[in-house]
C-alpha cells in the first residue's frame, strides 16, 4: 500500500512494444501505475514489432525523437499540468497519508522521503 511517490512532480515518457495485441492495455496500465507514484505521462507510444523485427522503423524513430524533445521540454520546465497535481494532491492526502501515518512506525522512511520532498510538512 505504502507510495513513495518515487516519481513525483516527475514527466515520464510511458513507451511499450507488443507483438498481436495488448499495447494499448499495456500503456494504460504503466500510465496508472506512474500517477499511483506522483509522475505524470508527458507522452505514450505503443509499437506493434512482429517477433525478432526491429521496433527501430524510420518512422518509429522519428516519432520517439519528437517524444524525447518533448519529454526534455517538460523536465525542464518542472510544471506538471494541472489535473497531475489535483490527482497527486489527492491521492496522497486521501488515501496514501492517512494510511502511512496510521502505520507510521512501520513507514518512518516514506514520511522522511515525503519531508524531505516537500509533500507533507513536519
Amino acid at each position: 500500500m505504502a507510495d513513495e511517490q518515487l516519481l513525483y512532480r516527475k514527466p515520464c515518457i510511458n513507451l511499450t512494444t507488443y507483438e498481436l495485441a495488448g499495447g494499448n492495455t499495456t500503456l494504460k496500465i504503466m500510465k496508472s501505475m506512474i500517477m499511483v507514484a506522483g509522475g505524470y505521462v508527458s507522452n505514450s507510444m505503443a509499437v506493434k514489432c512482429l517477433f525478432n523485427q526491429n521496433p527501430l522503423t524510420e518512422k518509429n524513430r522519428k516519432k520517439l525523437s519528437n517524444i524525447t524533445r518533448e519529454f526534455i521540454i517538460k523536465i525542464r520546465k518542472n510544471n506538471p499540468p494541472m489535473w497531475s497535481k489535483i490527482y497527486t494532491k489527492l491521492a496522497i492526502n486521501l488515501f496514501f497519508k492517512p494510511f502511512i501515518l496510521k502505520h507510521k512506525e512501520h513507514y518512518k522512511g516514506v514520511i522522511d522521503s515525503w519531508i524531505d520532498k516537500k509533500i507533507i510538512k513536519t
